[in-house]
């Protein structure tokens, strides 16, 4: 069958046919066909009062309540006991809800904070809405034990920042509501009774009267007694304290009272494992690393300490990387070593404090592994010392072998 223009406007827009419907009609296949000629014919799409479905209901079909012929279903029309109005309702319901939905609303709201009290603000009824900050609030209308009445945000009364009219603000003594809340101090220098509230008790130590001069007259005191005329004074802030410090790092370091000093505190090197007394900012820092602060800053006594440890802001392989290290001695070792050799280069006799002091085997540790932790088969050189050992014949680092003898050492000592 040939298809013309004029069979596909008299199937497609005076029948109101459907795409699929006319294909059908025609014998196609597909739909395809009908959608190309329609285009081909420049037949355009038909209004929507001919679409199907419309003609029988123009606009969107309505169920329920929306729809006007509905007569309530399986519901009973009720009367509202408020506005007298008839509404639809479950039989089961009819107890519980007398009132139509709009009325139930407008009932719940006004009974929401009606006779309850805040502070000193007795919730009397609903005061309608107004306009706040560009938003519609709700008010409501109470009264204040004073007498007053005073007209209120719904917000505000639920979180407590209105409590009263305005008046408890000019009570003062014991007929504000705060005075119960309060504690009972002493002035920290004419020991008077003063009532305060327990935050500021926990965040100051002392408490001086108001619109006095206790606190200018104790300043003058103290003054007197500050540094060395003071009888708790231990130094400084150069020094730490064992009692203030010693409990917060004494289960991750060795500590103990200075022998000269019981109120100073000791603690060990982490490279040569000699006791020092650190100052506070070493103490601070180091118990900073140890409750989460980051890094691990460890105690050294010196400079030359730091820089010799081989954990000292070292990597494993770093760039510019040279044998003559410590590296690979143990920590023990080198520190009953250096213990053993007072903390002195045994070739120059240079001390801890004015050269970086190395731990050196006699013997290589990957030849003769078993002496490795002997302390017999070390002795202490200073970094200089250690490099010009490694140089001489039969202890280079390429042949890895070192014979067990010093005399290399004592004819460069002499």
């Amino acid at each position: 069958m040939e298809i013309t223009k004029e069979l596909l406007e008299n199937l497609y827009l005076n029948q109101g046919l459907s795409v699929r419907e006319c294909a059908e009609q025609l014998g196609l296949p597909s739909h395809g066909g009908i959608s190309y000629r329609l285009k081909k014919f420049g037949i355009k799409s038909r209004p929507n009062r001919f679409k199907k479905g419309n003609q029988i209901n123009k606009g969107r079909r309505r169920f329920g309540r929306e729809n006007a012929n509905w007569k309530g279903g399986k519901n009973e029309l009720t009367i509202c006991i408020d506005c007298t109005n008839e509404f639809y309702i479950y039989p089961s319901a009819k107890t519980n809800y007398q009132r139509c939905e709009d009325c139930r609303k407008k009932n719940q709201i006004s009974n929401e904070l009606k006779g309850r009290k805040f502070g000193s603000l007795t919730v009397i009824k609903d005061a309608g809405r107004k306009k706040w900050e560009g938003c519609s609030r709700r008010l409501w209308l109470c009264k204040c034990d004073c007498g007053k009445e005073h007209t209120v945000r719904a917000n505000d009364l639920k979180e407590g920042k209105t409590k009263s009219c305005g008046c408890e603000q000019y009570l003062t003594g014991e007929k504000s509501p705060s005075w119960k809340e309060k504690i009972e101090v002493k002035c920290g220098y004419c020991k008077k009774v003063l009532r305060i509230h327990p935050c500021k008790a926990e965040l100051y130590e002392k408490h001086f009267c108001k619109n006095s001069n206790c606190y200018g007259e104790w300043i003058k005191k103290t003054e007197a007694r500050k540094g060395a005329k003071n009888s708790k004074w231990i130094g400084g802030s150069s020094v730490s304290g064992f009692d203030a410090y010693a409990k917060k790092i004494d289960f991750a370091e060795k500590v103990r009272p200075s022998p000269r000093n019981e109120k100073l505190l000791e603690v060990t090197c982490a490279y040569c494992g000699r006791w020092f007394q650190p100052s506070t900012s070493q103490v601070s820092q180091r118990t900073r690393a140890l409750y989460g602060g980051g890094g691990e800053n460890r105690f050294y006594c010196s400079d030359h300490c730091k820089n010799a440890c081989p954990t000292y802001r070292k990597i494993s392989w770093p760039e510019g990387y040279k044998p003559a290290t410590s590296r690979e001695v143990q920590p023990q070792l080198r520190q009953m070593r250096l213990e053993i050799d007072d903390y002195t280069c045994q070739k120059c006799e240079k001390t801890i404090n004015e050269a970086e002091l190395h731990c050196h085997h006699y013997t290589g540790t990957v030849q003769n592994p078993i002496e490795s932790a002997d302390v017999d088969n070390t002795i202490i050189l200073c970094k200089q010392c250690h490099k010009w050992v490694h140089t001489q014949e039969g202890c280079r680092y390429f042949e890895l072998r070192c014979g067990k003898n010093t005399d290399n050492i004592g004819e460069q000592n002499n």
